[in-house]
């Protein structure tokens, strides 16, 4: 006998769906099945833990876009991801039976993480968090005391000296190889990029034409094509890099790496025939 198939009421589908992550994503919780899943969290239920998470990105969102009015050099998308790993872990932490709610108690752990993100977005390196902390006493004592004297820094931040030689170059800003530079009355001049790249000019003059052209002939066509171009021999026009990678079809900076690994090579294989 056939049983007739159960049929499933509103009740039962938002039972089911509560705290499921993957239903109605965006939903705000009731405070009892934030509570709820709090417990189930905190006891070390990792689909709970995803749940507030998921149900909560509204909210994470708002912060990130309050952070970014101070911050307006950050990208949102890379925000909104440091911001999901505090959220991440005020989920891991929340403990409902103290009587607060999960955004309040979440709001203090996404700060931390975005917080963390912009110090060091700056950095060459990302650097672990015990640095980071000490980089932000290092640098609130290098404005206190305009020195960069590791005595003297030390001394204002509580760090030892040592650390203090670690950090100091951690304290400098980056500059990007497409940075033009200025000439001493304000115009704009070569990328840092094409200026470093022309101090391996020399390196042509180091070898006579006879030598390079055999050089040359052990590269690959393409690389030595951009470097012939780059600095005009052998009957090629000298080109800038940014009219070699538009002949190429890639970017100036793959075209400056082209050229210095093709010079690092030229330079090896020079050495080996010496």
């Amino acid at each position: 006998m056939n049983r007739p198939k159960k049929r499933h009421t509103t009740t039962d589908r938002t039972r089911e769906n509560r705290l499921n992550p993957s239903c109605c994503a965006q939903d705000l919780l009731t405070p009892d099945q934030e509570a709820e899943l709090g417990k189930r969290s905190l006891a070390g239920d990792t689909g709970a833990r995803n749940a507030l998470v998921v149900h909560n990105q509204r909210y994470l969102k708002t912060v990130v876009s309050e952070f970014m009015l101070a911050h307006p050099s950050l990208e949102f998308d890379e925000l909104v991801s440091e911001g999901n790993l505090g959220l991440i872990r005020a989920a891991e932490k929340f403990d409902p039976s103290r009587g607060t709610r999960f955004i309040t108690y979440a709001r203090y752990w996404i700060l931390q993480a975005l917080g963390r993100f912009s110090e060091q977005s700056g950095l060459p390196v990302r650097i672990p968090e015990h640095r980071a902390d000490e980089l932000k006493r290092l640098r609130a004592a290098m404005q206190e005391t305009l020195s960069s004297d590791p005595a003297v820094l030390s001394g204002a931040s509580g760090l030892d000296e040592d650390t203090v030689r670690l950090l100091i170059p951690y304290t400098m800003g980056t500059l990007s190889l497409d940075t033009p530079a200025r000439t001493p009355s304000g115009d704009e001049g070569d990328t840092l990029g094409e200026i470093l790249c022309s101090q391996e000019a020399d390196f042509i003059g180091d070898l006579c034409r006879e030598e390079l052209k055999q050089l040359l002939r052990k590269l690959p066509e393409r690389n030595r094509e951009i470097l012939m171009h780059r600095y005009g021999v052998f009957g090629r026009e000298q080109l800038t890099l940014q009219k070699i990678a538009e002949k190429y079809g890639i970017t100036r900076e793959r075209a400056r790496q082209i050229e210095t690994r093709t010079i690092d090579i030229c330079r090896c294989l020079g050495r080996q025939t010496a």
